[in-house]
């Protein structure tokens, strides 16, 4: 079962290398509620894997129950975060409906966590939202924390007036589901983050929302509403532990560069000749851009849950990054 399979590229590929390793399997699910999406994938699939094109199914919700392999490829970066800004107290940075009503809130506590804490420096944390300005834009707006949660996550963070940062809720709430899901198998997240200790670095102090528009990257969400693409690095940390928090067992969490490396891509070169410019080539320059620290080597990671499953993976053998979660 796969999750955001875009083009329907890695699809066909790996219908194809399933059937190159002689691997047995029931169905390809793919869940996609875009009909324009659904049908471009189709296209791709009946292209570059028509033998197996019969055994693939698109799915409008989860079942119920799922006993297999989950892939996820570049899907928790795009669900919904939450902004949070730590603010000088009565700064710009606090909009017109909140800055009011922020002092009120200045020091008070819910189940022992203070919700803002100005300290010594007269900074506060503030969850930035959304409203519509005076011209009819959108813009943010600033405003007290409500949450005891959220105050003690933030809490954690050493940061300055001005530090931006995100909250994941959406993407832990679909790691517990599939997680939940899962009867028996393996549930693979490929994407780009860092643990939380580096994810919540001082100086990482603009946080990692990026948009995307026409493949050029742009940091304005409000910039073309609808079209822009939006999406935010992982933070790896709370999805091991909501994977687990829903009965799941860590299989195992390190880099893409390592994980295709454990499970074999420079054999799987070595057997294209060399000679064979035309076929060589492309390949080699594909498995440089998947390995290369400069590319994508480095910055993304792969996660995998398993339930149901006493077996380890060759490609966690070596470099298993789950002790620094």
């Amino acid at each position: 079962m796969e999750f955001g399979a875009g083009t329907g590229k890695l699809a066909a590929g790996l219908l194809n290398a399933l059937a190159t390793l002689d691997a047995a399997f029931e169905t390809y699910s793919i869940v996609e509620l875009s009909g324009e999406l659904r049908e471009r994938q189709r296209e791709t699939i009946e292209a570059q894997a028509p033998a197996l094109a019969n055994r693939v199914r698109w799915l409008d919700a989860l079942p119920e129950h799922f006993e297999g392999v989950v892939v996820g490829n570049e899907v928790l970066d795009a669900m919904p975060v939450r902004l949070f800004v730590r603010a000088d107290h009565g700064a710009d940075a606090v909009a017109h409906d909140s800055r009011e009503s922020a002092p009120a809130l200045i020091g008070h506590t819910i189940n022992g966590h203070t919700l803002n804490d100005h300290g010594t420096h007269g900074a506060a944390w503030y969850e930035r939202g959304v409203t519509v300005a005076a011209d009819g834009r959108f813009t943010f707006a600033d405003r007290p924390l409500a949450s005891p949660a959220d105050a003690a996550l933030l809490a954690g963070i050493d940061a300055d007036g001005g530090y931006v940062a995100e909250t994941h809720e959406a993407a832990l709430a679909f790691t517990r589901t599939v997680c939940s899901m899962l009867t028996r198998g393996a549930a693979f997240f490929i994407d780009y983050g860092f643990p939380r200790h580096e994810y919540y670095h001082a100086q990482r102090a603009q946080g990692t929302l990026m948009c995307h528009y026409r493949h050029r990257a742009h940091g304005d969400p409000f910039l073309y509403p609808g079209l822009t693409d939006i999406t935010a690095h992982v933070e790896f940390t709370g999805i091991a532990e909501a994977g687990v928090e829903a009965g799941a067992d860590l299989l195992g969490y390190t880099s893409q560069a390592r994980f295709l490396m454990n499970a074999g891509i420079t054999d799987a070169l070595a057997e294209i000749d060399p000679q064979d410019i035309e076929h060589f080539l492309p390949a080699a320059n594909a498995v440089q851009k998947l390995l290369s620290e400069a590319e994508m080597g480095e910055l993304f990671k792969v996660i995998a849950f398993s339930r149901g499953i006493s077996e380890t993976l060759t490609a966690f053998s070596r470099g298993d990054r789950s002790h620094t979660l």
